[in-house]
């Protein structure tokens, strides 16, 4: 069938419907007119399904050429005005890496930030080649016009490179392995929580739960389109006093981790040293009768078994244990923003989550089993039951799904927070304690 028939008849389809529907309470203008916008129950779906039978038959036309009058069968009907996009005020940066923005329309201009691929502004007005725009901090700057999609072109770069998330809008919402309530719940997730949409369907949407600890490949579960609300998370212009503060931050992570690794080897060498210093009193007391070693070993053994006990029954809550354990969430914190990266233990150039966790308690003295799946199991001194009245600063959190599977950790940092390697596309953040059902817990200070 020709493209003409087939949107002749979609229209006319179209039009006999919203005749036939509440007809007596259309409104009826002296010209013959029917009044498109009278509410008629229905009648936006007709139109939509209208108007997307135009744009799929003639994709040459763009939305602003279909807000015109239909005539069918003598009758004149006015078209329904489409929905202008939300971003047709905005531009997005269509360039390979970022491009600057000036103080004024000329490339002699001051620089005043940087937009970076993807990232979006406001636009202000366009004065002949180039446009002023807002975009973040930054206010009142101008960019080439070259560099910068507009309209419908955006929005296509929109869907690209944007991320989209889902935010959820109910009490407690279940994540599923498939698309039906039928489906294994996963996980669960609380109210106000957001994640990445990797993929949308009509009633569903697969979003990222992670990164597998021991595979490298995202993790994903499927929501129902109906407890949550989709939005993209635009990324804005960076200023160059932001950018030096960026930088800042980085060296600041930098060296701290440098300063740690040095206070750590000063420990270490001042442990052996005194190691050294017993083993040759212990020496000295047995030439003299032994009884000084018996005790020792007494005592070691003594506290051998307190160490095994401790594994087993309540958690020490020590002042000092609690201070430490804050200190070495303090420290971690400094890391937020920095990449992902599976099998990596750095914590400047890139790390996953079990990583990132063995990378800051290895810089305090601490040795963990590698992967989440074994720190869960054996870390530290104690389980401790993952709840806001039981967790401490320092304390380990594990995630997986229903079967009780561990494949992600994170750090309890306090006031109901965790820092984490969260995944390829968010790097190292801060998110709630709970933005998934927590399997268990481990106190890794004493």
């Amino acid at each position: 069938m020709k493209k003409s028939n087939v949107l002749r008849a979609a229209v006319c389809f179209a039009a006999a419907v919203l005749f036939s529907i509440n007809a007596p309470d259309a409104k009826a203008e002296s010209d013959n007119v029917i009044d498109m916008n009278t509410g008629i129950a229905g009648m936006s779906e007709l139109m939509d399904s209208y108007y997307e039978a135009r744009f799929n038959y003639d994709p040459d036309l763009s939305p602003s050429q279909v807000n015109t009058d239909m005539s069918i069968g003598g009758t004149r009907l006015k078209a329904i005005s489409r929905v202008p996009s939300p971003y047709e005020n905005l531009a997005i940066a269509n360039v390979t890496d970022y491009v600057n923005i000036r103080s004024g329309p000329s490339v002699d201009s001051e620089k005043v930030g940087k937009l970076y691929r993807g990232c979006v502004a406001d636009v202000i007005e366009i004065e002949g080649d180039w446009v002023k725009i807002n975009s973040g901090s930054v206010e009142g700057g101008y960019i080439s016009k070259e560099y910068l999609l507009f309209g419908e072109e955006a929005e296509e770069l929109m869907e690209e490179v944007c991320t989209k998330y889902a935010e959820v809008i109910c009490t407690t919402l279940n994540v599923r392995a498939g698309q039906s309530t039928d489906e294994k719940i996963v996980t669960q997730i609380p109210l106000g929580e957001q994640y990445i949409i990797n993929e949308e369907f009509d009633a569903w949407a697969q979003i990222v739960l992670g990164v597998d600890d021991e595979t490298g490949k995202e993790t994903y579960g499927y929501v129902s389109k109906d407890y949550i609300t989709i939005h993209y998370d635009f990324d804005y212009a960076i200023s160059k006093e932001e950018e030096e503060a960026e930088l800042a931050r980085q060296e600041a992570a930098r060296k701290a981790e440098e300063e740690r690794l040095a206070e750590l080897a000063r420990q270490q060498q001042a442990a052996q040293q005194a190691a050294a210093s017993g083993s040759s009193s212990s020496s000295s007391g047995s030439s003299s009768g032994g009884s000084s070693a018996g005790s020792s070993s007494g005592s070691s053994s003594s506290g051998s078994s307190s160490s095994s006990s401790a594994q087993v029954t309540a958690p020490n809550t020590s002042a000092t244990g609690v201070a430490l354990g804050q200190e070495i969430a303090n420290y971690a914190v400094q890391f937020v923003g920095n990449p992902y990266q599976w099998g990596g233990t750095s914590l400047t150039n890139g790390a996953d989550c079990s990583g990132f966790v063995y990378a800051v308690y290895k810089q305090f003295g601490y040795t963990l089993p590698r992967v989440s799946r074994d720190q869960s199991r054996s870390a530290g001194v104690a389980e401790v039951t993952p709840n806001l009245s039981s967790l401490q600063a320092g304390d380990l959190i594990f995630y997986g799904d229903s079967s009780g599977r561990v494949d992600h950790v994170a750090m309890y940092i306090g006031n109901g927070k965790v820092v984490h390697a969260s995944n390829y596309r968010e790097g190292i953040k801060i998110s709630t304690w709970n933005y998934r059902t927590p399997i268990n817990a481990r106190r890794i200070v004493e």
